[in-house]
C-alpha cells in the first residue's frame, strides 16, 4: 500500500515576504520625507527662488535700459525701484502688490542696485558704489549670494 505524504502549507512564500517588505519601505520613505521636509521649508525654498529671479530681473532691466534698477529691503518686505530712487517703486511682473513680504523670521535692511548697462551690483540706490565683496542675503534660513563685479546669482 502506498502512503500519501500530506504536506501542510505553512509559512509565507518568498514573493509574499518581498512584497510586504517593499510596501513597508515605500510607506517609510513617504513618512520620513514628510517629517524631514515641512511645508514651511518648501514654501521658504520657493520664495528664495522667486527672490533670486526678481534680483535677476532687476539686473536685466539695468543692463537693457539706461537706468539704475534695484531692490530695497525694508526689514520684513522689499520692492523694486528704478532711476536710482527707492521711492520710485515698480511692481514686479506677476506680483499683486508693489511691496512683497519676506518669509517669516527674515529681517533684511539693505539696498542693492545694479549699474546701468553693465549690471554690476552696487550697495547704494544711485548705483555708484560698486560692491567690493559678495553680497549675502539670509532669507528664511536659506542663503542668497550676489557675486561682486558680475552680479551672478547662483
Amino acid at each position: 500500500m502506498m502512503r500519501k505524504l500530506i504536506t501542510a502549507n505553512r509559512g509565507f512564500t518568498f514573493i509574499e515576504i518581498i512584497t510586504v517588505l517593499l510596501v513597508i519601505g515605500i510607506l517609510s520613505a513617504v513618512a520620513i520625507s514628510r517629517m524631514v521636509f515641512s511645508r514651511q521649508d518648501v514654501v521658504n525654498a520657493a520664495r528664495v527662488e522667486v527672490m533670486k529671479t526678481q534680483l535677476r530681473f532687476a539686473q536685466g532691466r539695468a543692463m537693457n535700459t539706461d537706468e539704475i534698477w534695484g531692490i530695497q529691503f525694508n526689514g520684513t518686505s522689499y520692492h523694486l525701484f528704478r532711476n536710482g530712487n527707492t521711492s520710485n517703486k515698480v511692481q514686479f511682473p506677476g506680483e499683486d502688490s508693489v511691496d512683497i513680504s519676506l518669509p517669516s523670521g527674515t529681517n533684511i535692511t539693505q539696498v542693492i542696485s545694479f549699474e546701468k548697462n553693465r549690471g554690476r551690483p552696487c550697495t547704494d540706490a544711485a548705483g555708484t558704489t560698486l560692491a567690493t565683496v559678495d553680497i549675502p542675503l539670509n532669507v528664511g534660513g536659506k542663503q542668497i549670494k550676489i557675486v561682486k563685479n558680475t552680479g551672478y546669482i547662483p
